[in-house]
């Protein structure tokens, strides 16, 4: 069994994809085409493995779900930076700029980009401010 990781584009990245994992198993006397492998590899990672439906499904269950995820969120200064702030938009999965005096501080993603090489990414939540990183791959360790 082989089983390979693979980086996103880097023009992929403002859409937040994670990376790939392939995992190719190679045809074993008795196994058709390294099913029974993979099958093994599920059962080590209890990861409910099944031919009716997509291993993508059982996968998402064995993920951190948005609980997990709020109670790793760290206070952090609250500093706004109008002039540099972009929100994200869930119609258009990207961020707009906005400048305004007051943006929604119940329920907001914001891109600070400070300059051509930094930026910054905060969650306004309840009128708190988190930090955000944008690495995901950091919270899987």
């Amino acid at each position: 069994m082989q089983v390979e990781i693979t980086k996103q584009f880097s023009s992929n990245e403002r859409l937040l994809l994670p990376d790939v994992i392939t995992i190719r198993a190679f045809q074993q006397v008795n196994d058709s085409y390294g099913e029974n492998s993979i099958k093994a590899f599920a059962n080590e990672l209890n990861i409910k493995f099944t031919t009716d439906y997509y291993p993508q499904v059982a996968l998402q269950d064995f993920s951190a779900t948005i609980t997990d995820y709020e109670e790793t969120l760290q206070e952090t200064n609250e500093n706004d930076y109008d002039w540099a702030r972009y929100i994200f938009n869930p119609e258009t999965l990207d961020f707009d700029k906005n400048e305004t005096p007051t943006f929604d501080k119940s329920f907001s993603l914001v891109r600070y980009k400070l300059n051509e090489y930094t930026y910054e990414f905060k969650l306004w939540k309840n009128n708190k401010c988190y930090k955000v990183d944008m690495n995901w791959e950091d919270l899987l360790r």
